[in-house]
């Protein structure tokens, strides 16, 4: 006996007893693959990195459609300080890639380098 739950999931039955479930393909992949279920660079971004030698920031902003003007009042800063965080040498403190990654609205893990963490104590540029 076949029963449909309502929530995209199909629950097969044997003498009453559950056997199976069928899932969405998407959710089945998230399970055998749990990295699948982390955020993702979209290759247009990675594209700006590699192929056209952005910073990381920089890509993200440009993916975005953002200008620094934009970018620099989200984070309510100049646009001067801003550009400062642009730079590919630019390695700001954790605080500030959370709160660039809110104005960006994306997970702040995206704007790590190489998945690292950004030193707490480094004394970088600083969103106040």
């Amino acid at each position: 006996m076949t029963i449909l739950t309502g929530n995209k999931h199909q629950l097969i039955e044997h003498n009453g007893q559950p056997v199976a479930v069928v899932v969405p393909y998407d959710e089945y992949l998230k399970f055998i693959y749990p990295e699948l279920n982390e955020p993702m660079t979209p290759q247009a971004v990675v594209k700006k990195m590699h192929l056209d030698g952005l910073g990381r920031i920089q890509a993200w902003r440009e993916y975005l459609n953002l200008t620094q003007e934009e970018a620099a009042g989200r984070l309510g800063m100049k646009q001067s300080s801003y550009q400062q965080l642009e730079k590919k040498t630019a390695r700001p403190r954790q605080v500030t890639l959370k709160k660039l990654a809110a104005a960006f609205g994306i997970e702040p893990s995206l704007l790590s380098w190489t998945g690292d963490e950004v030193s707490a104590d480094t004394p970088q540029a600083t969103v106040t």
